[in-house]
């Protein structure tokens, strides 16, 4: 049978649960008493909600209780201190010998009070002429106890001073307090409280894993308490998550967004997060009244600071992403505040948990959670100060770019890695610019940052600084304005619009060849020239880059007239003079040696790569790619190493080894499609679709090909269009369309001067003798004729249907 023993708290469950014994002759009648959280000395209130996650914050807690004496959980308003101490010491309960008590200290305003409070809840009686915490420290001292002390950081002096007392005295007593700050006792151990742990937006996990997150779980808890029937669905479980990143994974502030869906869709709630505190309201009655609104928790943390460190706190906001200590000293100093104080203030200001600390890495890092910062920011508009620390915080960030684009070889790994770092305070001073009436600094700074974009592969976000900036500025001075242009043309022209990058750049060669800027106007003609290469206008080409070289060296720009040498290199391979291609390229890469440009040695070393390549110099060719792939890669510089990814596919498609060149060539397309690099993308497509053809499936080559002739078309990529049209060829199991392809392809050659390469011709040739022979003579020339004859657009139209015949495709 069983035996009924009465309702119990288990320390895991929010509600009492009955408990029965089994009745069985071989089975004892007598058990030990259960030890229940009722059973068990403590007085920890009953949970009215589930403790959702924290499972390794418990256990960790647990064990620094265990083996120290005082242990202080610190963190920001709202972080969960209180639920994670309360779950601690359920937890602790069973094995702690006269238990683990709570005192709460948040509705005590007068420090004298700590130990009334205490007393109160030991049951500990005072007694007449002796002080309170002389009675506390007799009942305490041969005890083996656990004392909880709940909302420290406004009675800290109090708590401080009793703590160090008692534990003096009672060697049998743990400690464990939550504070904003640490009560800093002898032998405080001190565990910063994280937020919860947060899913990676980017990549979300299957449904099944998502709902284990710990802050995915306790928003779709707490929304389901809110409205019975929510559940986390395919449909909701993006925005959810988004909800949980931009609430800094804050229990409190999850908590209250969940209880908004009994009015608010979980989209209608994220689109509302950035007023937060209007929307975050409506905690329990009951609850503290801090804990009642977000605001109210903000106030309650930001009341308790000094004046210095409130106005350091509310500067600090108009940082995004975080920021070093040098940074904040130049940036919020002034107006009463010194630089030199300014490191006092912050370790307050960490101390009091506003402020978060990242030593990982070389240079400390300072930050504030979004929510904090939402706050600061609205308490520094109500000062007026804003736009003056904004703008010393774009001057700030403006002098970094500036000092990283002067560096000897422009920005190299280290600058770039720091700009990487900064990105969002770089955002945010280019906007301050843009929207806050500073138009010459914004175009200084969207200028100096012109190569971090370019290597980096934030092209659409630095064009749409760099256009914005343009449009909304007039009183600045033409040679900022041409830079400006240069570096929006530089963008434009990676990203494969080339009408655009031209516009771009003869207006910036129109200002600087007006004010004689012989550097300026090396690097505006440097862009028009690779512009018509990648058009496949090689003459052109030519001329403007032989142009360019010219001004370089008039201006003593080293690595400018190197960058000249090894585009004149690349134009002459493709043109098929191997013998100044191999010179210009030597040429260019000394230069840009001399000037310290390791980007741009890379660029060269891959240049003499290919060329190894075409004369069959395997081993070469694979010695100078890796060279500057390992450059590439230590740079960050994503277009480059998708380049030379693309070199070390030729290569061994050049050998035979195919599945080695596709997965080379896969990898350089996934980041092509990243940069949303066009140009390369179409690249990347012809490639893989020559390689699918080697491998015996001619009908995915043929759609690889097609999908790259689409967009190279789309680009006026001439040369591109001939290397498609060359590929569909190949591929194609009609001799006659092949044929039509390959002549139509040698037609636009002869147009835009760029000969078949090298490296191509004997499989070029092959091709074509087996077409011819497969033909005949008669029917071989027949189609060959009707192949040149199409222009360029009919070739195109032609090559994407399933013709075997040109005939009835009209002209363009």
């Amino acid at each position: 049978g069983l035996r009924d023993l009465g309702t119990h708290r288990l320390k895991d469950l929010t509600t009492p649960e009955r408990i029965c014994q089994v009745v069985h002759a071989d089975l004892p009648w007598d058990f030990p008493p259960l030890r229940s959280l009722d059973s068990l000395p403590n007085n920890l209130p009953r949970q009215l909600t589930s403790f959702v996650g924290r499972e390794r914050e418990m256990a960790e807690v647990g064990h620094l209780v265990t083996a120290s004496r005082l242990v202080t959980l610190t963190g920001s308003g709202g972080c969960g201190k209180t639920r994670l101490a309360l779950q601690t010491g359920a937890d602790m309960v069973d094995g702690i010998r006269d238990g683990v008590w709570l005192v709460e200290l948040a509705a005590l305003s007068d420090p004298a009070l700590v130990p009334q409070a205490v007393a109160t809840a030991l049951h500990v009686r005072e007694q007449p002429g002796r002080p309170l915490a002389a009675a506390l420290a007799d009942y305490l001292r041969d005890r083996d106890l656990v004392l909880i002390l709940d909302n420290c950081e406004h009675l800290v002096g109090a708590c401080a001073h009793l703590a160090d007392d008692l534990l003096r005295t009672c060697p049998g007593l743990r400690l464990l307090a939550t504070s904003q700050e640490p009560l800093r006792v002898a032998g405080e151990v001190t565990w910063q409280v994280p937020p919860l742990v947060l899913p990676d937006r980017k990549r979300l996990p299957p449904l099944e894993r998502l709902t284990q997150n710990e802050a995915v779980r306790l928003f779709a808890e707490r929304a389901a308490a809110a409205l019975p029937g929510f559940a986390l669905t395919e449909g909701n479980a993006r925005w959810i998550v988004d909800i949980c990143h931009r609430l800094d994974g804050l229990p409190l502030a999850i908590e209250l967004a969940a209880a908004r869906v009994r009015v608010l869709t979980v989209e209608q709630i994220a689109a509302r997060l950035d007023d937060r505190f209007r929307l975050l309201t409506g905690g329990g009655r009951t609850t503290l009244p801090r804990h009642q609104t977000l605001r109210a928790t903000m106030d309650w943390s930001y009341e308790l600071l000094p004046d210095p460190e409130r106005t350091l706190l509310r500067r600090l906001s108009v940082f995004a992403g975080g920021f070093t200590l040098e940074a904040a000293e130049t940036v919020c100093a002034g107006d009463g505040m010194a630089s030199a104080d300014i490191l006092n203030f912050l370790s307050t200001l960490i101390d009091r948990s506003m402020v978060t600390l990242d030593a990982r890495g070389t240079d400390t890092r300072y930050g504030l959670l979004e929510t904090v910062r939402q706050y600061a920011r609205e308490k520094l508009v109500e000062t007026g100060q804003e736009t003056a620390v904004r703008q010393q915080h774009l001057d700030w960030f403006l002098s970094l770019a500036e000092r990283s684009e002067a560096a000897r070889g422009g920005p190299q790994e280290a600058s770039l890695d720091r700009l990487e770092t900064e990105h969002d305070n770089l955002r945010a001073a280019l906007e301050h610019a843009l929207r806050g009436g500073a138009p010459a600094a914004g175009i200084q700074l969207a200028g100096a940052l012109r190569m971090f974009w370019l290597v980096r592969g934030y092209w659409t976000e630095g064009r749409h600084w760099l256009e914005a900036l343009l449009a909304g500025s007039r009183d600045i001075s033409e040679a900022l304005r041409a830079k400006a242009l240069n570096a929006a043309a530089t963008l434009a022209q990676y990203q494969g619009d080339y009408d655009r990058a031209r516009i771009l750049s003869e207006e910036s060669l129109a200002i600087q060849r007006a004010l004689g800027d012989a550097a300026g106007t090396a690097r505006s003609l440097n862009v028009l020239g690779n512009v018509r290469y990648e058009q496949g206008d090689y003459r052109a080409a030519r001329k403007l880059h032989e142009e360019s070289l010219e001004y370089a060296r008039r201006a003593g720009d080293v690595a400018g007239a190197a960058a000249s040498l090894a585009n004149l290199a690349v134009l002459a391979d493709h043109e098929g003079d191997h013998t100044r291609a191999t010179t210009f390229a030597a040429e260019g890469l000394a230069a840009f040696r001399s000037a310290g440009d390791k980007r741009g040695a890379a660029y060269v070393l891959n240049i003499l790569g290919m060329m190894a390549s075409d004369r069959g110099d395997y081993g070469t060719a694979r010695a100078h790619v890796e060279e500057g792939l390992g450059v590439r890669r230590e740079l960050g510089d994503r277009r480059g190493t998708a380049s030379s990814l693309d070199s070390l596919g030729l290569i061994a498609r050049q050998q035979g080894d195919y599945p080695a060149a596709q997965a080379f060539y896969e990898e350089s397309l996934a980041t092509r499609r990243e940069l949303g690099d066009r140009h390369g993308i179409a690249a990347a497509l012809r490639n893989l679709g020559l390689v699918a053809w080697h491998q015996g499936t001619p009908d995915k080559a043929t759609i690889l090909l097609r999908e790259s002739l689409v967009m190279r078309n789309a680009l006026g990529n001439q040369s591109g269009i001939a290397d498609c049209l060359e590929g569909l060829a190949q591929v194609s199991l009609d001799a006659g369309r092949t044929a039509r392809l390959f002549a139509a392809a040698g037609a636009l050659r002869e147009v835009i001067g760029a000969p078949i390469p090298a490296s191509r011709r004997s499989e070029y040739d092959s091709r074509l003798a087996v077409t011819r022979t497969g033909l005949g003579a008669a029917a071989y020339q027949t189609a060959w004729d009707e192949g040149r004859t199409m222009t360029s657009e009919q070739a195109v139209r032609f090559a994407l249907s399933d013709r075997t015949e040109p005939a009835g495709i009209p002209s363009a």
